[in-house]
């Protein structure tokens, strides 16, 4: 016969369990680890709780999760839903993967799909009877972050190329990938540039923006607003982006900064289809990483180590959760240059 919840008291319990009273005590105030007690008590302890209706607290739950377990550490991985955005969510997981089966370490992945612009609805999974960790991909910067930043949550977080002072973050630096982009611009000679961006930019993207922008200025660059677009960040967005510069009336950028693979891909075709040669009438360079060494020709690129990236968030979050530590880590990781058909490097260096 169950009992009901709270009506059992620990000294019952501890006769229907042939235990003593303060080992059970320790057990549901979540101690069992700090007071040597085994594994099987702890676990023999909870279940009985459980069976017999005592209403377990906070902590007493999440050990009793830990035992079900078996002592792995479950990490949530919060994904963004976008459509038309697929490869880099594979090679975030590919990463992810990687980590968990070369090093051997006993982490469980938890993927939380959730809409963009509307983390705030997973609230309930930034919790210890959730998990034990959390690693956040593709944040808006206007719903997304202000959640994050509001909320103050009793697991260790990691967001991946989002840097703030509050959460851990595996990086690259934004900025300079767009002012790099400028500066090769100069370097080969070119006075009229453009720009193609996903529209809704997050942190990343603003920053990449303000880098191109900035190194533009700086170089004596002439970028026209008629040839900065913003489209869907998808490959039919990079089409309608090229299409728009055609249709200004105006003599074309000679080369053309384009934030995402995606949309990349769709400009260049469009050019092409359009009698524009590439890379001899324009020169195209992405912000990117996969696709570009697919396409005919070959684009040119600034790429992030999207693999290594999420490989390290985890590494992070598996020493945070092993050492209890929830201070504030950032690691900046290094850009590549990938010189394809699309666009030259550097004079100097080829």
């Amino acid at each position: 016969m169950y009992m009901k919840k709270n009506s059992i008291r620990i000294k019952e319990l501890a006769e229907a369990l042939g235990l003593s009273q303060g080992t059970i005590s320790i057990v549901l105030n979540g101690r069992g680890d700090e007071m040597r007690i085994s594994k099987a008590t702890q676990k023999r302890v909870l279940d009985g709780a459980n069976e017999m209706g005592y209403e377990l607290g906070n902590r007493a739950r999440r050990r009793q999760a830990q035992c079900e377990r078996g002592d792995r550490v479950a990490i949530s991985v919060f994904i963004p839903y976008i459509p038309d955005v697929k490869i880099i969510l594979g090679r975030v997981l590919y990463g992810l993967h990687q980590v968990v089966l070369e090093e051997n370490l006993p982490i469980d992945l938890l993927i939380r799909p959730f809409r963009f612009r509307q983390l705030e609805k997973c609230q309930k999974f930034f919790s210890s009877l959730s998990c034990q960790g959390a690693i956040v991909l593709g944040m808006s910067e206007e719903e997304d972050i202000p959640f994050l930043m509001k909320n103050t949550f009793d697991i260790p977080v990691i967001l991946y190329n989002h840097p703030t002072e509050k959460y851990s973050t595996v990086s690259v630096d934004d900025y300079e990938a767009g002012r790099k982009a400028a500066s090769i611009f100069r370097a080969r000679g070119h006075e009229r540039v453009g720009l193609i961006m996903p529209t809704d930019l997050n942190k990343s993207g603003s920053l990449r923006k303000m880098g191109f922008l900035d190194g533009c200025r700086y170089l004596g660059l002439t970028l026209d607003p008629e040839f900065v677009q913003e489209e869907y960040i998808s490959t039919e967005g990079g089409v309608r982006a090229a299409r728009k510069f055609m249709e200004q009336g105006k003599p074309l950028p000679t080369a053309v900064f384009v934030q995402i693979s995606d949309m990349a891909v769709g400009a260049v075709r469009t050019f092409l289809q359009n009698g524009i040669r590439i890379p001899e009438d324009m020169e195209l360079l992405s912000f990117g990483g996969v696709m570009e060494d697919y396409t005919e020709p070959a684009v040119s690129s600034i790429s992030m180590p999207v693999e290594e990236m999420s490989a390290e968030c985890l590494r992070m979050i598996w020493s945070a959760v092993q050492k209890n530590d929830r201070r504030p880590l950032t690691r900046v990781m290094p850009l590549s240059l990938n010189f394809r058909k699309t666009c030259g490097g550097f004079p100097e260096q080829e």
